[in-house]
């Protein structure tokens, strides 16, 4: 909560907000990697081309069907602070597997306390104050709650029932959603958008839908029921 907070707020005062979007856009296929490597999960083929999907429909949103534009991309601070944003949600969601055991609300809360405690020092030294105005201090307390606590609680609780690399996808609806309530507020809809949103919900579809593959090591009740079955060859 305090890493990934810190790098993504900071990293949009050094580079704009298309360049973080389209950094931000590879986390899914960094956490699917990360969980191959890391939780030694297996990626089907249906799941891969899923992750490519959501991929290529958050990047032809972002550049509005120019893909060429993801090479135009500067390396900057705010660039660099991204790619570590990046690293720490992921690594953040692959580790919240281990957590099974525990109850979603109370890793919740326990990160949300330590993240309070970490920040507030932070806060206190950098002169940091509440805003101004009805409108400001309405946003804060909405991000506070919503965004934050709220979307860290959900979020933890999708890691308990799905595998990590399929979680990272939905991460794709972000760009989905930002292109809805663009409409709301009056905003057109372009042809990129509608192909990338197509894009971004068959990759979701693929990755949700698709069939599984089980992890490489294998569950402790299987490896007993084998040496059980084996134990009962030898005797015969």
């Amino acid at each position: 909560m305090v890493a990934y907070t810190l790098f993504l707020y900071e990293a949009l005062r050094h580079t704009s907000a298309i360049d973080a979007s389209l950094i931000n856009a590879v986390t899914p296929a960094v956490i699917a990697l990360g969980a191959v490597v890391l939780l030694r999960d297996r990626i089907g083929p249906w799941a891969l081309i899923g992750v490519l999907l959501g991929l290529a429909g958050v990047l032809i949103v972002l550049t509005e069907g120019r893909l060429a534009a993801v090479l135009d991309l500067d390396v900057n601070l705010g660039n660099a602070l991204m790619l570590g944003a990046v690293a720490v949600w992921s690594v953040y969601t692959i580790s919240g597997r281990r957590l099974a055991g525990s109850p979603p609300i109370a890793s919740t809360a326990v990160q949300a306390i330590l993240a309070v405690v970490v920040l507030t020092p932070v806060g206190l030294w950098s002169g940091a104050g509440w805003p101004e105005g009805t409108g400001a201090t309405v946003s804060l307390v909405f991000i506070g709650i919503f965004p934050s606590v709220g979307a860290y609680l959900l979020w933890n609780m999708a890691l308990r029932a799905v595998p990590a690399g399929r979680a990272g996808v939905f991460l794709n609806f972000i760009t989905v959603f930002t292109v809805a309530i663009s409409l709301v507020l009056g905003e057109s809809l372009s042809w990129e958008q509608v192909a990338g949103g197509v894009l971004v919900f068959g990759g979701i579809a693929l990755v949700s839908t698709g069939p599984t593959r089980a992890r490489v090591r294998t569950a402790p009740a299987a490896d007993q029921a084998s040496e059980q079955g084996a134990d009962t060859a030898r005797c015969q």
